[in-house]
Parts: C-alpha cells; sequence; structure tokens
C-alpha cells in the first residue's frame, strides 16, 4: 500500500513538471485571462463649453440642456461669443433663441470632455423677406399741361418717374407699397409746386388734386405808344379788353375792328 501511495505521488510530480493537465481539468484548456475592471469617469470633474454666433446679435439666448434634462442658460456678448464655465463634464443638446429677423437654427448635440469643449461657430441665417406688396397710385394736375413730370421717390432713395397725360392725369402702376415724396417738374410759366409726402398703402394710393399757379411775368409790351404789362393766368398773358368803337379805351389797346362790340385782344410777343 505504501510503495502504491508513493508511485501515485510520483506520477503527480511528474506531470505536474510537463505541463500535462491535471485530473480536475476535464476539458484539457488553460484558464483565460479576465481584463482588469473599467474604472468608472471622475466624479464632480468639469470644463468650460464655448462657441461662437454670426452674426453676432442674431442668438439672443443659449439652453444648454444635459442627459438628465437639467439646463443652464447663456447670453451671447456683443461680439457673438458665449460660454458655460465649469460645466459637468458629459453629453449636451444646445438650443438657440433666435433675435427679431433671423431663423432659429437646429438644435446641436455636443459632448464635453476634460479640458473644455470649443462648439463649432454658427452661422444663423435672417428670415427670407416676403414678396413686396404692390398698387396704383394716381393724381391730377390743373392746369393739365403746368407739369411735364412726377417723380416719385422711395425712404431708400429709390426713384420712378411718370409723365402726365393730355388730361392732366398720372399714374405709377404696380409701386411697391410705402413712403413715397412726390416732386413736379413745372413746364414753362408755371411755378413749381412743394413735394408732397404720400403713403401708398395695398388699397391704392390716390393723391389729391394738385392746382399749379402760373409764374410771374416781367414782360411788357408796347401797345399803342404805352407800356403794358399784362396779367397771366396759367402762364399765358391775358388779352387786353377795350371798350366799344368811338368811346375811350378802357386801357391801350390795338387797333380793333367791327365797332360796337366788346373784344379781347390778344397780346402777342
Amino acid at each position: 500500500m505504501q510503495q502504491s501511495t508513493r508511485l501515485l505521488a510520483l506520477g503527480l510530480l511528474i506531470s505536474s513538471s510537463l505541463g500535462l493537465p491535471a485530473c480536475g481539468d476535464k476539458g484539457g484548456n488553460p484558464q483565460p485571462t479576465l481584463p482588469p475592471p473599467t474604472q468608472p469617469a471622475p466624479q464632480g470633474q468639469k470644463a468650460t463649453l464655448i462657441g461662437q454666433i454670426q452674426p453676432a446679435g442674431a442668438i439672443t439666448l443659449i439652453t444648454a440642456t444635459n442627459a438628465g434634462g437639467g439646463s443652464i442658460t447663456a447670453t451671447p456678448t456683443s461680439d457673438g461669443s458665449y460660454s458655460f464655465p465649469d460645466l459637468p463634464l458629459g453629453p449636451y443638446t444646445l438650443s438657440f433663441t433666435p433675435a427679431t429677423g433671423y431663423v432659429a437654427p437646429p438644435n446641436q448635440a455636443i459632448t464635453l470632455v476634460a479640458g473644455g469643449t470649443s462648439v463649432m461657430a454658427l452661422t444663423v441665417p435672417p428670415l427670407p423677406k416676403p414678396p413686396a406688396q404692390k398698387a396704383l397710385v394716381t393724381g391730377e394736375i390743373k392746369p393739365a399741361n403746368a407739369i411735364t413730370l412726377v417723380t416719385a421717390t422711395n425712404a431708400a432713395g429709390a426713384r420712378v418717374t411718370a409723365t402726365p397725360t393730355s388730361a392732366g392725369t398720372y399714374r405709377f402702376p404696380e409701386l411697391e407699397v410705402g413712403t413715397y415724396t412726390l416732386a413736379f417738374t413745372p413746364a414753362v410759366g408755371y411755378v413749381a409746386p412743394a413735394n408732397q409726402a404720400v403713403s401708398h398703402t395695398a388699397a391704392g394710393t390716390t393723391v389729391p388734386l394738385l392746382t399749379v399757379g402760373a409764374a410771374a411775368s416781367s414782360l411788357s409790351y408796347l401797345v399803342d405808344g404805352v407800356t403794358v404789362t399784362p396779367a397771366y393766368r396759367f402762364g399765358m398773358p391775358l388779352s387786353i379788353w377795350y371798350a366799344t368803337e368811338g368811346a375811350a379805351p378802357a386801357t391801350p389797346s390795338f387797333s380793333y375792328s367791327r365797332p360796337g362790340r366788346l373784344r379781347w385782344v390778344p397780346i402777342r410777343h
């Protein structure tokens, strides 16, 4: 018995030295080596999140929301930059509140890492302008030939012109809605009227009737040896009236015919 025990011990010793599997290892394979456990992220570590808005003033507020739903806000500076200092590390969603006249940009998903994170510059587009409303502007001038051109100038300085018809009416079709100044170019013998301010609406605008005065004349005429400066009306010299034949003329006049009738004698230059 003792001899058998000694033989078994000797066999185990030889097997161990040769690297053979032990009797308890039925599969005959070595046990795998397990990797070391993953170390958790440091608790309480913080960093700064920074970004830039273009153009400055396009965004009024930035909101950073973490995975748990907690949020914090930042207001951009006058140059469009913003920052979230001492922010816990991790994922965030950035949302942006646009200023008036700008499009709200889409949210941004970012991850704040140790050492800080710089967000790519965000360019915010302006809202598209609505189509310009247009309508008709009409007006009338008395007398009809007193104005040769009407000019409408908008607030930006853009001009458009219209020529009055023989009846004295003028029109600006399809003129954009807004504020305009109307200026008038007088014909010879007429006074240039004052400009008119017009608020043009989408319903169309009718400018009040404009009456144009005649220019004063310094021309004089020699009639029957007397120097006469006739009155003017609508830019044309009035005729000189004289009495019936055989009576003294009320004013100096040209020779006349067909006695016994009151007449207007036209003045000729």
